[in-house]
């Protein structure tokens, strides 16, 4: 799971044409060992707020590449701009997903922030139960496109629940979840690569 989370990052920032040398990428060992605490924290227990990840074999691709597109794998990513709301850390957290914890708490707690924030989408597949997701018996199999809608809650906050009660599917996840297809693709070529 680390070793899958950092192949994610480093070729997040490959992509991005990120040079080798750029030092962020050297917290991403240590990063991807917090961020695969969290997940086997949460695939094997709900959180205490509700919901608990499905165990499918991309929960911690997921998670990595939300930590991706929310601040490009920095730790001291703060949004304070004119859109912003304070989201801090790697996982650009505010409001209730930081748990009572203070943002500067959290923003200089790199381990804090993964657990929060795995903790946080976690909690949100509940709310999409309605689509499907959520359902872990044995008519339901958890498919990377069920991801859309809990992603679009843990971005958009309540306005993402519609009237209706289903979950919007913002084109943004969409657009992440498709991404972790891809890197879950170019992951295992690289891994049997390696093993040759």
């Amino acid at each position: 799971m680390i070793a899958e989370v950092e192949m994610l990052w480093n070729m997040y920032y490959d992509d991005d044409n990120a040079k080798a040398t750029d030092p962020r990428r050297d917290s991403f060992e240590e990063f991807a060992g917090y961020l695969a605490d969290a997940v086997i924290m949460y695939q094997n227990e709900p959180t205490d707020i509700g919901g608990q990840l499905p165990g499918h074999k991309n929960d911690h691709l997921v998670v990595a590449r939300m930590v991706a597109g929310e601040s490009s794998v920095t730790p001291d990513a703060v949004n304070d701009g004119e859109n912003g709301h304070g989201e801090v850390c790697l996982m650009q957290l505010w409001g209730n997903a930081l748990a009572g914890y203070s943002p500067d708490k959290v923003l200089h707690n790199p381990r804090l922030c993964l657990l929060l924030g795995t903790r946080w989408i976690a909690s949100q597949i509940p709310k999409c139960k309605q689509q499907g997701a959520g359902i872990f018996g044995d008519e339901f199999e958890w498919e990377d496109s069920d991801w859309t809608g809990p992603l679009s809650v843990y971005a958009g906050g309540p306005k993402a629940i519609k009237k209706n009660g289903t979950c919007s599917n913002f084109t943004k996840m969409r657009e992440r979840v498709d991404s972790v297809r891809m890197f879950r693709t170019r992951i295992d070529y690289e891994m049997d690569f390696r093993e040759e």
